[in-house]
């Protein structure tokens, strides 16, 4: 019964926004860190760029996860959600350790969110990915 439900929560069209809005909350995790840091050394404009290319290549991922038939496009795009997939989970591993030097920052419990859902979002990615390549290989 349960995994009807959850079969079916999948297919509705609310899931490909809720997978949106968790790689755009993910922004603010690591990679809002790690904005605050570039800012310092770079241009702020520049900054944001770096830090938002993770959420925008797992969107980029997500919407292609879910294109029916998939081709060879969607393979890249997926692709490209992976990458942005570790650059995510890099800049949280950087938020983490600008928690731990900073504890008392004033946007801690932002990027303390932003980590959690980055994280969680990047572990469906990986197995959404995997499942996609897999699927796709078994039907060539």
């Amino acid at each position: 019964m349960m995994k009807g439900i959850v079969h079916a929560f999948r297919r509705e069209p609310w899931w490909l926004l809720a997978l949106k809005i968790a790689a755009f909350l993910s922004f603010c995790g690591g990679p809002l860190a790690v904005a605050d840091w570039l800012k310092l050394h770079t241009d702020r404009n520049l900054a944001f760029a770096i830090a938002l290319f993770p959420s925008v290549a797992l969107i980029f991922g997500v919407y292609s996860l879910k294109s029916d038939p998939p081709d060879r496009w969607d393979d890249y795009m997926v692709l490209f959600g992976c990458i942005g997939a570790v650059v995510l989970v890099a800049m949280n591993i950087f938020g983490v350790q600008q928690l731990t030097v900073e504890p008392d920052r004033a946007d801690g419990g932002l990027i303390k969110l932003g980590i959690a859902v980055g994280i969680l979002f990047v572990g469906y990615y990986v197995y959404a990915s995997y499942r996609f390549f897999r699927l796709r290989r078994l039907a060539v």
